[in-house]
This record gives structure tokens, C-alpha cells and sequence, in this order.
């Protein structure tokens, strides 16, 4: 009913007509030309998908409804099958993400995480460069207790702006410090699998190339832990002007001295027994998405999570999900892979020698999700496709890690990182801030694989 609401409401606007109306004209002048010698139902799989492209781009239409008419599109005209359209629904990864969510419903209700950020920020006070240095650490600590990354920034914001706001600290310099949580979250949240939970599974599944936690932390905790220092770096160099005007004197920092209350223990034992069962997932075989099921399960058995909490799910994220991972079979079945496939063929020099045509593929990942901003969404079009034209050329998963992580750090506008558009919208930063610091990221995120990830995986044998 709210879907509906929003429409009626968002369509009552002559624009939105006007480019719901141009748009339908564009998909029937596609779809009647059949571009590419394709038939009729791969055109309208096409047009559909191009307006969907649209859509997530400039945000002229309602996501939800417009991820809906992508999926009947898929069912109707792909030639997939019903199972492989709403195969998310029958995925580990979503059974990862509802649990997770859940789980963070629980964390930050009896305020675990809290004390947790509390317990440290005085240890990091002393100046402000340890501040930054507080901003990479704390999103390490919390990524074990919370794996939402997005409730993580939204928390220790919510703290730091009592603390600044008591010391009238000069707003520029509130936004450059508020900034770095977020891009520490960025970086920090690729060391272990569970820093960003939901985008990695999502990732995994729709490329059917899994990583057992001890495989994430072979291939992608060193070179991270490398790349986040050089990023922390940078944005000391970006925002120092900014960040000198801060008086660590004036500020106060919170503590929290109290012991743990029963239920945070047992939150936090959950909590320490899921990670350690996902750490050993080669050893029992049970998947990620079944051992957090079980923990939700324990919690709720403990009465710290209900099950009306099921209501609070984001649904609206969850149908997004559903057609972002329909994308890749859906385009396959429907020969538009291919075709895909073939116009990348001519445009990549797959036959260079060494590493180049790689880089050139994490160049043509940044600048795609410069125009769709969704993380996901690119990750679904870009990954599956180079993963195709590589094939025998790189190792699996040295593709898809690659353009993972061009895709994950990698931003100029709130847009590229849902998180950040929430900052924006909590009047944490303005659209200059993230500018500022993400034209030189641009240089950084092509950096941090060609000096960290490719000279580790070459190390380890992933690639000559």
C-alpha cells in the first residue's frame, strides 16, 4: 500500500508524467527497431533494463516499483525460469540479510554497540589525528558486533555530534571529522568478510564464487589493512586545514564505566559464537545464511529479538535485491550477456599481456558507477560480464575482488554510497566534502591495487 501511495502521490507531478511518458516512448521505439539483430522479447528485456538503468540513475521514479516491473519483464520475456528470477528469495545471501538485519535491530536496541564506542573513544582523544585514527578503529571493533556498516557510521555520528556541539567546534571541521567515519567505513569494512555482510554476500551469490571467512581473510586482510593506512593518509592531507581548527581541549568525551548488563552478555556471547562458526564454516559446512538464522533463533529463544520485528525489515531494500540479482541469469537467458560480451571483446585488448586488461576493467567499474550510483547494481551488470571475458585469462576470484573493491572505495557524490547519502541527509557533510576527498580517491583506489592487492595475489599465486 505504500508503494501505491507514493505513486499516486509522485504522479500527480505533470513532470513525472512527462518523463514516465518519454521514456515509455523511447522503450516502444527500441523494442520496435530490435537493435543488435535481437528478437522481440530480448528488445523488450533490453528496454526495460535501460530504463531501469535510468531510474536508479537519476532517481526520477520510484525504486521499489520500478524493480518490480523489472522482474516481470525477466519472468515474462527472458526465457529464465521462475526459480532463477526470484532465486534471491532461495539464496544464502538472503537469509544472511534478514538475519542481519534483525541482529542489528537487537545490537543497537540494548545499546552493545554504544558501549562499545564509548569504552574506546577515550583512548583515542588525546589529538585529532588520533581521532581520525579512532574513526578506522572503532568501524573495525563494531563491524564484529554490528554488521550493518550503515548503523555503525550512523552511531558513532550520533555520538561525536554531542561532543562537538558541546564545544562549538567550527562547522567545517565537524564535517571533516563526521566524513571520516564514513571513509573509514568504506575501507575497513573489506578486511573481514563481516564488515559489510550484506554487499558481500549479495556479491558472492550472484557471481556463484564463494569465500569461506578464512579464504576473505587470506586474499583481502593484509593488502586492506595497507590500503587503510594510506587512505587514512590522504585524508589527513585532504581536511587538515579543517581538522586544526578542532580544540581537543573544549571537547568532552563520553565514558562508559558500567559492567555489561545480562543482556548484552548474551548478545555479545551470540554475537562471539556466530563469527567463530563462520570463521570454521570449512570445518562444519554449515553455510553463513543458516548460522545466522540460528543465531536470530537463540536470541529469540533469549527473548532479545521478536518476531514482530520482522515488520521494521527494510522491504523495499529486499525487492531492490531481488531484481539487482535477477540481472545477471536474466540477461544471460535472454542473449544480451553475450552480446555484452562480444562489444567488450572489441573494445578490450584482453590479449595485452600482464595486468592491464584488468586495470582497464576496474577503470570501466569506477566510471559505471559513476552514472548508475548503486554499489550493487554495478556490481551486478560489470562483475558477471568481466568474470565472462576473463575466463581462463585471471583466477575468479581476482576479478571479482578486484572490481569488489574499485566499486566499494571508490565515490565523488553521495549518490555512489547509500551510507553517504544518509550523512548528507543528517546535515553531517554537504556534496563538497565528499567531492573534495573523492576526486583523490580516484587516484587512491587505482593505487591501492596496483601497490597492495595485485603484488599480495601475485604473492600468493592467484596470478602471474
Amino acid at each position: 500500500m505504500q508503494i501505491i501511495e507514493s505513486l499516486k502521490k509522485r504522479y500527480r507531478n505533470k513532470t513525472h508524467l512527462l518523463r514516465l511518458a518519454i521514456c515509455i516512448a523511447a522503450a516502444a521505439v527500441l523494442i520496435y527497431m530490435r537493435p543488435f539483430g535481437l528478437d522481440t522479447s530480448a528488445s523488450i528485456v533490453l528496454a526495460a533494463f535501460l530504463f531501469t538503468l535510468l531510474a536508479w540513475m537519476t532517481k526520477w521514479f520510484d525504486r521499489t516499483a520500478v524493480s518490480i516491473m523489472l522482474l516481470i519483464v525477466f519472468l515474462l520475456f527472458s526465457n529464465n525460469t521462475p526459480r532463477a528470477v526470484f532465486g534471491f528469495l532461495f539464496s544464502d545471501s538472503f537469509l544472511v540479510l534478514v538475519a542481519v538485519m534483525m541482529i542489528a535491530q537487537c545490537v543497537v536496541a540494548y545499546r552493545l554497540a554504544d558501549k562499545a564506542l564509548k569504552s574506546l573513544l577515550k583512548r583515542f582523544s588525546s589529538s585529532v589525528p588520533m581521532l581520525l585514527v579512532f574513526s578506522f578503529v572503532i568501524e573495525l571493533v563494531l563491524s564484529f558486533v554490528l554488521y550493518d556498516p550503515m548503523s555503525r557510521m550512523l552511531l558513532i555520528c550520533a555520538v561525536y555530534v554531542v561532543i562537538m556541539k558541546e564545544a562549538n567546534v567550527n562547522k567545517d571541521a565537524q564535517s571533516a571529522l563526521l566524513f571520516s567515519i564514513f571513509a573509514a567505513s568504506n575501507i575497513v569494512s573489506l578486511m573481514f568478510v563481516n564488515g559489510t555482510a550484506m554487499l558481500t554476500s549479495s556479491v558472492m551469490e550472484m557471481t556463484e564464487l564463494s569465500l569461506t571467512w578464512l579464504e576473505w581473510v587470506k586474499y583481502m586482510t593484509l593488502p586492506t589493512a595497507l590500503s587503510a593506512m594510506l587512505i587514512g593518509v590522504v585524508y589527513y592531507l585532504v581536511f587538515r586545514k579543517d581538522l586544526k581548527k578542532i580544540d581537543i581541549k573544549l571537547m568532552h568525551f563520553p565514558e562508559d564505566k558500567t559492567p555489561m548488563n545480562k543482556e548484552q552478555k548474551k548478545i555479545l556471547v551470540v554475537l562471539l559464537a556466530l563469527m567463530v562458526a563462520w570463521i570454521t564454516e570449512g570445518l562444519h559446512g554449515i553455510s553463513a545464511g543458516k548460522l545466522a538464522v540460528i543465531a536470530v533463533l537463540i536470541l529469540m529463544v533469549f527473548r532479545l529479538v521478536k518476531i514482530s520485528q520482522i515488520k521494521k525489515l527494510n522491504y523495499h531494500m529486499l525487492i531492490f535485491l531481488m531484481a539487482i540479482f535477477a540481472i545477471g541469469s536474466s540477461m544471460k537467458t535472454a542473449g544480451l550477456a553475450q552480446m555484452l560480451n562480444g562489444a567488450l571483446l572489441h573494445i578490450m585488448p584482453v590479449n595485452a599481456g600482464g595486468i592491464w586488461p584488468l586495470v582497464i576493467a576496474v577503470m570501466v567499474a569506477m566510471a559505471l558507477h559513476m552514472l548508475l550510483g548503486s554499489a550493487l547494481g554495478t556490481s551486478a551488470i560489470v562483475i558477471p560480464g568481466f568474470l565472462l571475458l576473463f575466463a581462463g585469462r585471471y583466477e575468479p576470484h581476482v576479478v571479482m575482488l578486484s572490481l569488489y573493491i574499485a566499486i566499494s572505495i571508490h565515490y565523488l557524490m553521495s549518490f555512489h554510497r547509500v551510507s553517504i547519502s544518509v550523512g548528507v541527509a543528517q546535515n553531517y557533510f554537504d556534496e563538497k566534502t565528499i567531492l573534495r576527498f573523492g576526486l583523490p580517491m580516484t587516484a587512491v583506489t587505482l593505487l591501492v591495487l596496483l601497490a597492495f592487492y595485485f603484488p599480495y595475489w601475485k604473492w600468493l599465486g592467484l596470478f602471474s
